[in-house]
């Protein structure tokens, strides 16, 4: 069982939220298909799941590993729960290696109700500091850069598809069903996975709406006309994560165009957070994202001005006398 911060209306460096719950036990089918289901599939009548992985990994390397860039643009974040609201503006500027990320809020600051959650932090020369931060103890601090996939993107995503990049295939994956549908052979992987998944409406510090639980067993829905994912099954949770079927085209690449995460919480209900994205000049970039509970958007997010044009470099020198 996983503790879980939902963060409305926002979620701060260290978790503070206004509802919290339990995840439980779970498994949802995927879709409708026009033939029976089989399961415990033999796996010499179909691809082995070495080469499907290889595959899929390959079809949506243009999301999953975002390359190296120039991007700018701006996000736009806000809730409403009951009497509660809140509203942000995040700025980003990436070069290559280089990145800028501003924050400005209208949430009061740590230990002082008169001044306004802001940061504003720089990552260059393999090391990050803070230019503006609520804390003395972040504007101290040196470290090398974080990863900047989040950034890339305009939101916080790593869920089983993220973790099959980053660690390979786990040892034990098989296949257990395969179903045919009006698009083709699906194919379901069964896969222990190491990590966490982490979703949020947000990019650092402040989310509208976050979930952090470990990875473990998952159910992975395979497309195989086009190698790409449909649905993550969290089997020992009420979680999944939901991808549209359509998908967006980067030459011979895929990527999502909407990726939804689902579960089910004590106090809540049916929660969701999904995120819908864009192809804009060969770049995969979130569009809008909502927080919803029983149906009802509590939060969003809009991400616009997206520019691929030069970048001043002053943006990215670090503060005077640092």
């Amino acid at each position: 069982m996983q503790l879980v911060s939902i963060a409305i209306p926002i979620r701060r460096s260290r978790p503070i939220a206004a509802v919290v719950c339990w995840l439980r036990v779970a498994a949802p089918v995927c879709g409708q298909t026009k033939a029976s289901t089989r399961s415990d599939v033999d796996d010499s009548k179909i691809a082995n799941p070495a080469d499907i992985v290889h595959k899929l990994l390959e079809a949506n390397s243009v999301w999953l590993e975002p390359p190296p860039t120039r991007v700018s643009y701006t996000l736009y974040g806000s809730s409403q729960l009951r009497d509660l609201t809140a509203k942000t503006i995040s700025r980003v500027w990436i070069d290559g290696d280089k990145m800028r990320w501003e924050l400005d809020s209208d949430a009061p600051a740590f230990g002082d109700t008169r001044k306004t959650l802001a940061y504003t932090l720089i990552c260059r020369a393999g090391e990050e500091r803070y230019a503006r931060a609520p804390t003395e103890r972040l504007l101290k601090r040196r470290r090398p850069p974080r990863d900047r996939r989040s950034l890339k993107i305009g939101i916080t995503w790593f869920t089983a598809m993220h973790a099959l990049r980053q660690h390979g295939l786990p040892a034990g994956c098989r296949i257990v069903e395969r179903h045919a549908t009006d698009e083709g052979q699906i194919v379901v992987l069964l896969m222990e996975l190491q990590g966490r998944s982490e979703v949020g409406l947000g990019l650092d510090h402040v989310f509208f709406g976050s979930a952090r639980m470990p990875l473990e067993k998952v159910r992975l829905h395979i497309r195989l006309s086009d190698y790409v994912p449909l649905l993550e099954e969290y089997v020992d949770r009420d979680v999944r994560v939901e991808y549209d079927p359509k998908f967006l085209v980067f030459g011979e690449r895929r990527a999502p165009a909407a990726i939804k995460y689902v579960g089910k919480t004590a106090n809540i209900g049916h929660w969701e957070l999904e995120a819908r994205f864009k192809e804009i000049n060969g770049l995969w970039l979130l569009e809008r994202a909502w927080n919803r509970q029983d149906g009802k958007t509590v939060a969003h997010l809009i991400l616009s001005n997206v520019s691929t044009a030069a970048i001043e470099p002053q943006l990215f020198e670090f503060p005077a006398g640092e």
